[in-house]
């Protein structure tokens, strides 16, 4: 290889990793509404709460804000963002962020623990984690955020100071506000590198990790509001998941796909775990370096997949293995050139795959934006997806897409995640008679008087066939189909019917 093409392969140019970090968000831009399936709720919730604070009466008879919340900190972002831009241009925007704060924050920490930086480019695609697929918008700002508390941790415990013990005091109650999930895991690998460092002095290891205990007592008073004030979270089921099933979210995380493109995933996902191996790289002698890995392999492969009322958990932690796998490993005395074609040409690959699937799922889109645009605003929709589905994702990405008539065009959207605790935006009467989530789940069973079918103004139901007469049933005269696009049906509720 040549001295010129081996200088453009440089994996420590920022340059080139900016570039390649910037192609990997294209994706997300391609389409006008990101297949992201709990994006539409969140961006609907801002919506909510753009009206709520500029005085909208109408919608505060239905929804109130509840500002305590471990998801303020996203959540705000976002509204930030969308006071200068669109609601969907300002939701891209806060996702793409967060995709590139990880692999960016992934190199902070190889530098500050002495590891090699050129090992940031593997974390590109683990941007595109198991949150960002299902959108998880508070989970996945909060993860960058909280590898940052790793980052603060390495100087901190390496030369001790009031303020440094303060500034992570603070840190730790912010994070807080982004996600109470991030902060404990995020504390949990902070707290190892001190174990790691100090398990022969347990005096100075205590005070190194005293700061870190500042957010218990929020942390504590906020789970005790939870169960007092929502009873189905203590009744919830434990569900801890087979594993073969974890082991299958982690290969899909070290790819940065969603089980799609097996060919791709086993590529990129071979050429992170394997390539420090096989390139020279040596297990650091360091504990501190390896004992963060081995906590979160703990911590995911014994977390539950469900918890009061909450689901997906140990989905979740599987992105912060990326990192602390990388975090392992000594820099070698010399990294070939071929190595680095590798890295390359695979981060290459993993993002044309993601531009070619999101530009399809752009193009089958169409259909829902020519529907929606039938809708006017303002209105009350019922969301009736019997087709969650589309071939280009392994998620059900259509699941709350009817949520963006309400993030885009106002009014309210059922299902809403204001019946869900830990929303910024909630319903002042959650028992109301209103599309929840069984029938999200089941839309089949929809029945106008349990369901509240006389509220609505419009139904948007994503069907393959014609189904008015068993969605519907003895109440299919009392609603109009007024526009149609592939499988997306929109029906209006005749004026005077069933109220």
């Amino acid at each position: 290889m040549s001295d010129s093409v081996s200088r453009f392969l440089r994996l420590d140019s920022n340059g080139l990793f900016g570039l390649f970090a910037v192609l990997a968000i294209i994706p997300i831009w391609l389409p006008p509404f990101p297949p992201l399936i709990d994006l539409p709720q969140h961006a609907a919730q801002i919506a909510s709460l753009h009206a709520l604070l500029n005085g909208d009466n109408a919608m505060a008879a239905v929804f109130r804000i509840d500002w305590f919340t471990p998801y303020l900190g996203g959540m705000l972002l976002l509204y930030l963002a969308s006071c200068a831009l669109p609601l969907i241009m300002a939701a891209k925007l806060v996702v793409s962020l967060a995709v590139i704060a990880l692999p960016v924050v992934t190199g902070m920490l190889l530098r500050a623990v002495g590891g090699d930086e050129r090992l940031k480019w593997l974390a590109i695609p683990a941007g595109y984690s198991f949150a960002f697929y299902w959108g998880f918008l508070s989970f996945l700002v909060a993860v960058p955020l909280s590898l940052l508390l790793l980052w603060l941790t390495v100087p901190y415990e390496r030369s001790l100071s009031f303020h440094r013990a303060l500034g992570i005091a603070a840190f730790s109650l912010l994070l807080f506000f982004f996600h109470i999930i991030a902060l404990g895991f995020g504390a949990l690998i902070a707290l190892a590198w001190i174990v790691a460092r100090n398990y022969r002095q347990p005096a100075r290891l205590l005070r190194c990790a005293a700061p870190f205990m500042a957010p218990l007592p929020l942390m504590a008073f906020w789970v005790f509001n939870l169960f007092q004030n929502n009873a189905t979270v203590g009744e919830a089921p434990l569900s801890y998941g087979p594993l073969h099933l974890k082991l299958a979210v982690l290969f899909n995380q070290l790819a940065g796909l969603d089980g799609m493109f097996f060919g791709v995933n086993l590529l990129v996902a071979a050429t992170l775990a394997l390539l420090p191996l096989l390139a020279g790289y040596r297990i650091s002698s360091k504990p501190e370096r390896w004992l963060p890995l081995l906590v979160g392999l703990i911590v995911y492969f014994s977390f539950p997949g469900e918890a009061a009322n909450t689901s997906f958990i140990y989905h979740r932690v599987a992105v912060y293995l990326v990192p602390l796998w990388l975090l392992l490993w000594d820099r070698p005395a010399q990294l070939r050139p071929v190595w680095r074609l590798l890295i390359i040409g695979a981060i290459g690959i993993w993002i044309g795959v993601n531009a070619g699937r999101f530009s399809a799922f752009a193009r089958d889109s169409m259909a829902f934006s020519s529907v929606l645009a039938k809708a006017s605003p303002g209105k009350t929709m019922a969301s009736l997806p019997l087709c969650k589905w589309t071939p280009h994702f392994a998620y059900p990405v259509y699941f709350h897409f009817a949520s963006w008539y309400q993030a885009v065009r106002g009014g309210i959207a059922d299902r809403s995640f204001a019946g869900s605790y830990p929303n910024l935006v909630r319903y002042r009467d959650p028992n109301a008679r209103r599309v929840g989530q069984y029938i999200s789940l089941r839309p089949i069973d929809f029945d106008w008087t349990q369901d509240g079918g006389a509220r609505y103004d419009y139904f948007l139901v994503c069907a393959t066939t014609d189904v008015t007469a068993p969605l519907f049933k003895r109440h299919a005269n009392d609603v109009e189909l007024i526009a149609r696009n592939g499988a997306w049906w929109l029906y209006q509720r005749r004026n005077g019917s069933a109220q």
